[in-house]
């Protein structure tokens, strides 16, 4: 609902309350996230993750995309070494998560690897065939490549998509 201000009050409160639960921690983040202070980010996301390693026996899907979040920050930042070893924690996690194989093909395309972010693209959208941003970053790539005809596909399964949402 974009209420980004009362949604940091509410979480300060939870934490404010209990302090050793990751998932606030995590939601305080994406809300810092949002509204572009990347340093209170990457802060909250560390301590979602250094909360969430204390219940050793339950590391779940939810700190698979807390270290995806936080890959993202990195990224932003351009710390993109950080940024590739949390997607590659991401993913070590949850194998399937389609979107922290499209953020570490970011990364990827950014430091100029671009086989292996047409990888991570191919593979996000090999898991999850509706993941739009996959196809669109792929179709960049086969265009500066001049492959014309795959370039074509991609644009057409972002169409087709469209017409299915």
């Amino acid at each position: 609902m974009d209420k980004f201000p009362q949604a940091l009050a509410d979480f300060n409160r939870a934490i404010a309350l209990q302090s050793s639960q990751p998932v606030f921690y995590h939601g305080r983040g994406r809300t810092q996230q949002r509204l572009g202070d990347l340093k209170a980010a990457l802060a909250d996301f560390n301590l979602a993750i250094e909360h969430s390693l204390q219940f050793t026996d339950k590391i779940d899907f939810q700190l698979a995309t807390v270290y995806d979040y936080r890959a993202e920050v990195h990224r932003c930042g351009g710390n993109y070494l950080e940024a590739l070893e949390d997607g590659d924690r991401a993913i070590t996690l949850n194998p399937r998560f389609a979107d922290a194989y499209f953020r570490r093909g970011l990364t990827y395309a950014e430091l100029g690897d671009l086989k292996l972010s047409m990888l991570d693209y191919s593979i996000a959208i090999d898991i999850n065939p509706q993941h739009v941003n996959s196809y669109i970053q792929r179709s960049w790539i086969y265009f500066r490549q001049k492959e014309y005809q795959l370039t074509k596909e991609d644009c057409q399964a972002v169409n087709a998509s469209k017409s299915i949402i």
